[in-house]
């Protein structure tokens, strides 16, 4: 949202071309994500280096994200780790049972949703048909 905010100040406090027909933006524009693709002019101007600055925030961050993980204390915690299994059951070793566990309440609230959503539709079917065969105007005409 303050990408949008900032990209819609810099558009607003911009310069108007001359002639009316273009816009420079202001200064928040390059502040924005957004703004950075706007800037290409993709269909005016194609210019392609505003491309490269998600590149480099791509790399800053990727940078940030080893020297984070170089000085990490991995299992150092203010509360104390609980005490369980040291080993995961068998079901739970793989990646796909780690992602339905995971995901086991949403997959359970959608299959609930769209078994309600059935009922629905299935039980409005016969008030639907009885009401378009009891109104003469919505039967389709015979070709003569």
């Amino acid at each position: 949202m303050l990408a949008y905010l900032l990209r819609g100040f810099g558009d607003a406090t911009g310069q108007v071309s001359p002639d009316g027909t273009t816009m420079t933006a202001a200064w928040p524009s390059w502040i924005s994500p957004i703004g950075w693709g706007q800037q290409t002019f993709a269909y005016t101007g194609n210019r392609w280096w505003p491309l490269l600055l998600p590149l480099a925030l791509w790399a800053a961050c990727t940078a940030v994200v080893v020297a984070v993980m170089a000085r990490r204390d991995v299992g150092a915690s203010v509360l104390a780790g609980r005490s369980g299994r040291a080993d995961a059951r068998p079901w739970l070793r793989g990646s796909f049972s780690l992602a339905l566990r995971l995901q086991q309440g949403a997959i359970i609230g959608w299959c609930i949703g769209g078994l309600a959503m059935g009922l629905v539709t299935g039980s409005l079917g016969s008030a639907i048909q009885s009401s378009i065969t009891s109104n003469p105007k919505s039967r389709p005409s015979s070709a003569a």
